[in-house]
């Protein structure tokens, strides 16, 4: 079951199957400007705390999880709320009214955990989920102009247990400032060096690449750099989008591709790379061999044609093997 309630500024949707982890949607979907968020943080009406006691009330449960997120340059708290008979992810935007500061003492766990993450912390709390082995325990990220960090904290009490400096870079590799271009299927990416030479305009037409494969928390997956040469195959063996991300590009060029799951392996594990995972790669286009003329050229830009799977090895930028 999933049916929304609307109540502005809140926007409450009700989930079916259980919560949806967080570390799991993390991988999902790009994180945001750290710096640009706290501004905005700075500058909201509501604060992430007044946005969970708004939700509560809403929903009349407890919040679980919630999440500050800048999505189409709109601020908004993602607040998963559990009531006896339900659970409901609250969106709440931070822009639009002052809600009123939530009780100088709160039982609730995860408002306690804000509290004394942001006091420790020494910025604004974005993300409170439960930690996954400890049942007493929340874990706080919390951003400011010049630092990110997560926080461990005991409840009830309060008490900080474990923290640990994050980096404010938004993605690994190559850097890069402001938002990616989007394409119409999805796929993003920066352009780091326009390259000089041909593009390949054939699905046939082999590419020379060197390439670098994160997952959207920054975990390396795999480097051609460290494996030796650099791949060279036909554009047709590889994912959707990279097929769809090197034709664009000219030989010599290099791009920051950020891949969602559907134009990557999909809502399926394979190997390292997670079940339902975005991923994000650095793509240098060395070089451009042409197909022989009588192969089928690529299509224009309604669309991609399917492409069959091959009994190659499987790596990150490339198709799944047929049967794996």
């Amino acid at each position: 079951m999933r049916a929304e309630i609307c109540v502005w500024p809140i926007v409450a949707v009700v989930l079916g199957g259980g919560i949806v982890r967080a570390d799991d949607e993390e991988l999902s979907r790009i994180p945001p400007d750290y710096v640009q968020l706290a501004v905005r943080l700075a500058d909201a009406k509501t604060s992430l705390p007044a946005a969970i006691v708004a939700a509560e009330r809403r929903i009349n449960g407890q919040a679980r999880s919630a999440e500050t997120r800048l999505e189409n340059g709109r601020l908004e708290a993602v607040i998963t709320v559990v009531a006896p008979d339900v659970t409901a992810e609250v969106t709440v935007d931070l822009a639009k009214g002052d809600m009123g500061a939530p009780a100088a003492q709160s039982d609730a766990p995860l408002l306690a955990a804000l509290a004394a993450a942001e006091q420790a912390g020494g910025g604004k709390a974005i993300r409170a989920t439960p930690d996954a082995d400890h049942a007493d325990q929340i874990v706080v990220e919390v951003v400011a102009a010049q630092a990110r960090k997560e926080l461990t904290i005991h409840v009830p009490g309060g008490k900080v247990v474990a923290s640990r400096e994050l980096s404010l870079v938004r993605f690994p590799g190559a850097a890069v400032s402001g938002e990616p271009i989007e394409t119409a299927s999805g796929l993003m990416y920066y352009d780091l060096e326009a390259g000089q030479g041909p593009s390949p305009v054939n699905l046939n037409d082999k590419v020379k690449v060197h390439y670098t494969t994160w997952l959207m928390n920054g975990k390396e997956l795999d480097s051609s750099y460290k494996q030796g040469p650099a791949v060279f195959l036909p554009l047709n063996q590889f994912i959707p989008g990279w097929m769809e991300g090197l034709r664009t590009m000219k030989a010599g060029g290099r791009r920051k591709l950020i891949v969602p799951a559907a134009l990557a392996h999909g809502p399926k594990a394979h190997g390292a790379i997670p079940a339902g995972a975005m991923l994000l790669f650095d793509v240098h286009l060395l070089d451009v061999s042409e197909a022989r003329p009588q192969t089928q050229p690529a299509p224009g830009a309604s669309g991609l044609p399917t492409v069959q799977p091959t009994s190659r090895p499987a790596m990150p930028g490339a198709k799944k093997p047929s049967g794996g």
